[in-house]
């Protein structure tokens, strides 16, 4: 019977690394110490953490409380990408978190040589294999008992292996495994390279298909174990080491019962069968993508058609989406399937771009043109309504607020409707054509790809303009109607008969004085044209004001967007470096959805910033919170301004015109500002960090209408095949 809690596997150095570990990455605050110190009383002697994790201090505290002696313990951890020029440093400075002389096994924790300056730019002098040549001198040192490397590829090796400076080869490779990435071709080449693998993310994800995978539940229910528990063992009969995240006492516990469990040949092989493809953690966060040139991926044969498709992530800080793979292959196409660390070949590449480039589905697009009907209804009626009668409010002829001069008017509805409307509407489409879909995600879009995600934009910033002002210009004409206040130079217009004043009486008791003191209507009036006496009891509220304030403002909006115009805001939680360290892991270490607002290469919320900064000192240090943010430049202001001093302009013509008295320009003003932030939110992420992105597509079974409890309009449940697997390359790279 195995005993698999006391298993080890022997390195290519004759170190003994334990079967079964710890992960400790995603673990939130405070968490992973009380992990730690649990998992190493119920008899688990192998804990892996990272610099990149931000919780190597946590592991260390966990280790001293458990009172399991150090020798016994073997600790892996990493060196983050933007140490990679300052190995010594890294290592000291993870011995110093973790309170420790030496680590067990210290891993490069990916190929890349990021910036610390700037994370999306690689040192342009510095690679993975100058990195190992400073990892081996820490070796030596015997500050590592051992080094490896993490997240590496075939083809890394390749050139790692083969480089004169390369004295030690790498004692482990940890690398995604499971189920759904399986990765059998490069597990045999480590294999035969004498590199022993360590399975992180061994588990899959919540939302990743092994979540629901039917064949595993059977094996599981068959064997009555835990899913969890057969995916530990299917990897430990790999001869991988695994090392599952949790911070749940029981589960923990739980993950390390597998003494004497065993799967057979033919349940090992239907796992290994499984046809869904599936990575938790993809390179779109990284300034060299190391997986794939065409998107999050890596698939090495052409037989496999790609679906993908985004679900909703397990980090709490932030909306995120991972991506999986659904393959729809032949028995005798999987024996095609390698691994997902080469490069995609140009059949599947084509692939890829045709099922991305597919069109919606027809609901969907119905949806989206019934969306626009409405809004065209909603701007018909507003524009019926000036036909209509509106209220017609007795007054007094010695009213002096009615009796200014009626004259023309400089700004004409005309006039208006070209730089409230129009305008905005050109400078929306040169603004989306210029910025979409900017250099962060345009660098892994296809011609056809980039196009769709500008004609979303584009498309979504013509919508919110659209609402915005005809929903003003409905509110604005009905209001006029019902109300009937006589505007400033209405006497002007009505040209009363002073000669029948009693005729047209209505009210008021000051007839003893003169019949003047007295309210009257609109009978009294002679003028001819009935349009310009109707018009003179549409004072309230201002039209010209309304419309100007909800095409202008929001066009105001969408530049601060795309420009990044935004009053700095400080973060929620506390701003430490290893708070800042772990969100960033958080958002950076998945392949995030982020037009869900965020781009390809960051999340909703960029830590880019914050990273870079951390990168440049220790993981303990503190972080001054004035560096969190910074304020844009001055000049920006102006471009954000420009169209709201337009509006202002607009607004003082119908008070210095007699067009509206204060209040009725005041109210207006206030309509358009109210629809114009509405439908600026209605169909864009907020400023402070959207990163100028619309918000995406409503899955196609929720196109029309959700019902009570249902939570939203995107439907995680189904992947959202109904939007992104037919080409929603917003969904898929933003």
């Amino acid at each position: 019977m195995t005993q698999w809690t006391k298993e080890t596997f022997t390195l290519n150095t004759g170190a003994k690394i334990p079967a079964v570990g710890l992960g400790t990455w995603q673990s939130k605050p405070d968490e992973v110490r009380k992990a730690v110190a649990a998992a190493l009383k119920a008899g688990y002697r192998h804990i892996d953490t990272a610099l990149a994790y931000g919780n190597e201090n946590e592991v260390g505290q966990g280790i001293k409380d458990s009172g399991v002696p150090r020798e016994e313990i073997w600790v892996t951890t990493k060196l983050d990408n933007p140490w990679h020029k300052r190995v010594e440093e890294g290592i000291t400075s993870s011995l110093k978190s973790l309170n420790m002389d030496y680590v067990d096994l210290y891993l490069i924790h990916w190929p890349s040589s990021s910036d610390p300056e700037d994370l999306k730019k690689h040192l342009p002098d510095w690679d993975y294999v100058k990195t190992w040549a400073e990892m081996q001198k820490v070796h030596s040192s015997g500050r590592a008992k051992n080094i490896g490397v993490s997240n590496f590829g075939i083809k890394h090796f390749d050139k790692l292996l083969n480089d004169e400076s390369c004295k030690t080869t790498p004692a482990v490779n940890q690398i995604e495994l499971h189920p759904n990435n399986p990765s059998p071709k490069l597990i045999d080449f480590c294999k035969s390279k004498g590199i022993h693998c360590t399975a992180y993310s061994c588990l899959g994800s919540t939302n990743s298909p092994l979540a629901k995978d039917e064949t595993l539940a059977k094996i599981a229910k068959e064997k009555k174990l835990s899913v969890a528990q057969v995916l530990l063992v299917w990897g430990l009969q790999r001869g991988t080491s695994v090392i599952p995240k949790s911070v749940t006492e029981g589960r923990i516990q739980s993950n390390f019962e597998l003494d004497g469990v065993k799967l057979s040949d033919a349940e090992m092989k239907e796992l290994s069968s499984l046809p869904d493809r599936f990575k938790v953690c993809g390179d779109s966060w990284l300034p060299v993508k190391l997986l794939t040139q065409y998107g999050t991926f890596h698939i090495e044969t052409s037989f496999f058609a790609v679906k993908r498709s985004p679900l909703q992530s397990t980090s709490r800080s932030n909306p995120s989406h991972l991506f999986t793979l659904a393959i729809a292959a032949q028995p005798q196409d999987y024996r095609s399937y390698s691994n997902d660390y080469d490069i995609l070949t140009d059949n599947i590449a084509q692939q890829h771009r045709n099922r991305t480039m597919a069109r919606p589905p027809i609901a969907l697009i119905l949806s989206y043109v019934l969306d626009w009907l409405v809004i065209i209804v909603i701007a018909a009626i507003a524009g019926g309504l000036n036909f209509v009668k509106p209220n017609h409010r007795p007054f007094s002829l010695l009213d002096l607020d009615i009796s200014y001069p009626y004259i023309g008017e400089t700004i004409s509805t005309g006039t208006l409707a070209v730089v409230s409307l129009i305008a905005p509407a050109i400078i929306i489409l040169i603004v989306v054509g210029a910025l979409v879909p900017g250099p962060r995600v345009s660098r892994t879009l296809s011609r056809g790809q980039a196009f769709r995600l500008k004609l979303w934009e584009f498309e979504k910033g013509w919508a919110g303009l659209a609402l915005a002002v005809a929903t003003a210009f409905f509110i604005t004409q009905g209001s006029k109607n019902l109300f009937g206040k006589p505007r400033p130079d209405f006497l002007g217009r009505c040209q009363p008969d002073l000669t029948n004043i009693a005729a047209h009486v209505v009210g008021g008791l000051g007839q003893d004085i003169s019949s003047r003191w007295t309210l009257v209507n609109s009978g009294i009036c002679t003028q001819a044209d009935t349009a310009v006496l109707n018009d003179g009891f549409r004072s309230f509220p201002s039209g010209h004001s309304s419309f100007s304030w909800a095409g202008l403002l929001y066009l105001s909006l969408f530049l601060c967007s795309k420009f990044s115009i935004a009053i700095p805001y400080l973060p929620l939680q506390p701003t430490t470096a290893d708070s800042i360290t772990r969100q960033r892991n958080e958002h950076e270490l998945l392949p995030l959805h982020q037009n869900r607002g965020v781009s390809g290469d960051s999340n909703i919320h960029d830590n880019t910033g914050e990273a870079a900064l951390v990168g440049k000192q220790p993981a303990h240090s503190p972080v001054i919170i004035r560096n969190y943010a910074a304020s844009p430049p001055n000049y920006t202001v102006i471009l954000a301004f420009f169209p709201v001093a337009v509006a202002i302009y607009i607004s003082s013509t119908r008070y210095s015109q007699f067009y509206h008295h204060g209040f009725d320009v005041i109210s207006g003003s206030l309509i358009g500002i109210a629809t114009a932030i509405l439908a600026f939110r209605w169909y864009h992420l907020p400023l402070s960090r959207g990163q100028g992105w619309a918000w995406g597509p409503r899955s196609a079974n929720r196109a029309f209408g959700i019902g009570v409890g249902t939570g939203g309009y995107v439907d995680h449940a189904e992947a959202r095949s109904d939007t992104v697997g037919n080409g929603d390359v917003e969904a898929a790279r933003v």
